[in-house]
Parts: C-alpha cells; structure tokens; sequence
C-alpha cells in the first residue's frame, strides 16, 4: 500500500495535511495524482519505475510518500 502527504506549506511547528493519495501501488498512485492536478507529484511518479521499499521518503515535491507492503 502507497499513501501519499501533501503537506501545508506553513511555518508552524508541526506541519498540518493538507491532503492525501492512497493507492495499491505506483501506477495506480501516479494516476490518481495526476487525476487530482498535482502535475509535479505525477512527473515525479513518473521517473520512478517500480514501488520503492518499505518506508517514509520526502520527494522533491514536497510530498511525503509512505509505503507498506506488510498487507499485500
């Protein structure tokens, strides 16, 4: 399972979501991103060619991209 953050861009001490993509997997995460307008998620989805391994990653985005394979 992907699920992608979008966080606020504010300067808070803890930053707030403002938004989220939740998908199965990469494609079904990059269609979903680029059906929603965030053209710089998708092109950044784009340039990766398999689901990464498990973990938190921040992308150049901005987007926090958190992935769990323990339930598939």
């Amino acid at each position: 399972m992907i699920c992608i953050l979008k966080m606020a861009q504010t300067q808070h001490p803890a930053p707030e979501i403002e938004g989220w993509i939740i998908a199965n997997d990469l494609p079904e995460a990059r269609r979903k991103a680029a059906g929603a307008g965030e053209h710089e998620l998708a092109s950044e989805l784009y340039r990766m060619e398999f689901d990464p391994p498990p973990g938190k990653y921040q992308l150049k985005s901005g987007h926090i991209l958190l992935v769990d394979k323990t339930h598939g």
